[in-house]
């Protein structure tokens, strides 16, 4: 049998859980999102094409700023939206490598519990051997052959 810890550090999952606290944390900050689907009145991101029409927008902004109310100035307005379309871009990135974290964490749990299986097996094997696995369900695997 395959002799391994069998937890990980608990100190090493202590600092995960801080670091998932505090960008939580801060997410929760950049964002009112309750966990509910998003308003459907809300007007949808769509990524490049987006940032697209945003900049097209700008461009003609710049060229009929007449269309702007008086108590509105356009250098305000473009910098809002510059400031939102850099904000997005920063935060875009971050997503996408929480993205890459999702994908180790799951990798981690497979396996794990790869690793778990293989030690299962092992003493089930033995068990069936002697004549004492009466009673144990396996579980279906991969390619449906049973564990």
């Amino acid at each position: 049998m395959t002799q391994r810890s069998v937890l990980p550090d608990p100190n090493r999952l202590a600092r995960l859980d801080t670091a998932m606290d505090a960008m939580e944390t801060e997410l929760k900050r950049l964002s009112p999102w309750d966990g509910r689907a998003p308003a459907e009145e809300r007007r949808a991101w769509l990524g490049t094409p987006s940032v697209r029409f945003c900049e097209q927008v700008l461009d003609a902004l710049e060229v009929f700023p007449d269309v702007l109310p008086g108590d509105l100035d356009i250098r305000d307005v473009r910098r809002i939206m510059e400031d939102e379309l850099l904000a997005i871009e920063r935060l875009v990135r971050r997503r996408d490598r929480l993205r890459r974290l999702a994908a180790h964490a799951d990798a981690a749990v497979h396996s794990t519990g790869g690793d778990l299986m293989d030690t299962v097996m092992e003493v089930y094997s033995l068990l069936a051997h002697a004549g004492r696995s009466g009673g144990i369900k396996p579980v279906p695997g991969r390619g449906g052959k049973a564990f």
